[in-house]
Order: structure tokens, then sequence, then C-alpha cells
């Protein structure tokens, strides 16, 4: 076995037999579900003309087959997925669920999952990714996940649902588990390659943004605040860092 395929963790027998028992509760549970969405922007949902680049937040994943069924039965999805342990547990959760996958992450497998996302993409297919995944901090559009969206040469549509009644776990990015027979509201917004920002790091932060726009949310559990507070503080004191950097200094104008 090479060090890539290591890299990957896999499931034994019993934990696949028990989540293809919840994958049956799952289907059930989905029904109750009711997905709304403004009258202006179920065409970007479901717009399958041609292969696009979904992206939606980590702590939304499990809205995606749901969301799969409602708006886009046509095309067969593609998700980028973390090749950790929790990360098996998602793949195979949703591949149960219509959704399959290719694993790897940030620091495992990166470039070789990209490649395989977009031969997925030529192939015909929709493509799936969670810019703040796999660790955060939450609500970041990472630069390499606006890198894949500018090189696929697709369509762009940024996925939104906002329950309004979910239990959030204690977790970085305060995952949603939506309440049985809740609303929830999709959002979306597509847009095409040319109306991306060239530039990676501008691609990022426009993209962010823009989904941003379309977030609404419960209330944060407390782990996730104090990340979200410890990620600001990191990202100030970084800002601070550089603009010191940037300016002469004082032994210099001497």
């Amino acid at each position: 076995m090479s060090g890539t395929e290591r890299a990957v963790h896999r499931l034994g027998f019993f934990e696949k037999a028990l989540l293809w028992v919840l994958s049956l509760f799952a289907r059930a549970y989905y029904l109750t579900l009711r997905y709304r969405a403004p009258e202006g922007e179920i065409a970007a949902l479901s717009d399958c003309s041609v292969p696009s680049v979904l992206v939606i937040w980590h702590n939304r994943i499990l809205f995606s087959p749901k969301m799969r069924w409602k708006y886009r039965r046509t095309r067969r999805i593609y998700a980028a997925i973390s090749s950790s342990r929790d990360g098996s547990l998602i793949s195979a959760f949703i591949g149960m669920l219509g959704i399959r996958s290719r694993r790897g992450s940030s620091s495992k497998r990166a470039s070789a999952v990209a490649l395989e996302l977009l031969q997925c993409l030529k192939e015909g297919h929709d493509i799936a990714i969670t810019p703040d995944g796999p660790r955060g901090p939450l609500y970041t559009f990472h630069e390499g996940a606006a890198a894949l969206a500018r090189m696929a040469n697709a369509p762009v549509i940024l996925l939104q649902a906002n329950p309004r009644h979910a239990l959030r776990f204690n977790s970085w990015d305060g995952f949603y588990l939506p309440a049985p027979f809740s609303v929830v509201e999709m959002r979306g917004r597509r847009f095409t390659r040319a109306e991306l920002p060239k530039d990676r790091a501008e691609c990022a932060e426009f993209l962010r943004k823009a989904m941003l726009e379309l977030t609404s949310d419960l209330p944060e559990p407390p782990r996730c605040a104090k990340e979200r507070r410890l990620a600001a503080e990191k990202a100030a004191a970084e800002a601070s860092l550089a603009k010191a950097a940037e300016a002469p200094g004082e032994t210099g104008n001497r």
C-alpha cells in the first residue's frame, strides 16, 4: 500500500453497517425538512445546464443530500472530503445518500484531489467544496479553494442553507443539525469564471464576502464563539506584524 493510500482513513465493516442503518433513518428525516428559496434565486440553485462548482460552508454539510435531490437531481456531485477518520464517516454517510467524494485535505493529497475533482467536471459532474474545511477558521475562504474555483473554468454556485430551528454542536464550526419538520431557507448565487477576480487572494475574499451575504446564523455554541474570537485576534496580530514590517525602521531613518 502506498503512502498516499495510507493517508486516507478507511472504515471497518461494522462502522459501514451502522452508517447504512443511519442512512435509512436519514432519508426519512430529510423528507420532513421543508426547503424554500427566494423566487429570484431558484434559477441559480437549479441551473444544471453545465457542470458547476458548488460551494457550501463546512457546518452545513448535512444539508447537502436534500439540496441535491431538490435542486440538482440531474447531475452527480463529487465532494472534497477530509482524509481523517471524521472525513471517512462523512464520506461514507453522504455516499449512501447520493453524493460521492474525493478524499484529501489542505495537508494530505490536496493536489491529487484537486486534479480528480477537475476531471469529474470534465466528465460532466458537479463538484462541491467547503472553503473553510476541514479545520477552519469558520467562514474563511481558503485560497486553495478559490484557486480550484478559478481553475475549473466552470460556473461557481454559492449555496447556503439557513435553518429556522436547529441544534448546533459545540465544535469549531458550530455544526448544524436541523430540527425535524423545520423550514430551511436555501440561498444561492451564481458566478461565471469571468466574474471572479484573477488574483487568488482577491478571489477568495470576493467569494467569502458573497457567501456571508447569504449566511444567516443561529446563536453560536461556546467553542465556536471562542474559535472565532481567537481566529480574529490572530488575524489582527498578523496584520499588525505585516504593517510593521512594511514601515521603515527607525534605524534606517537615522
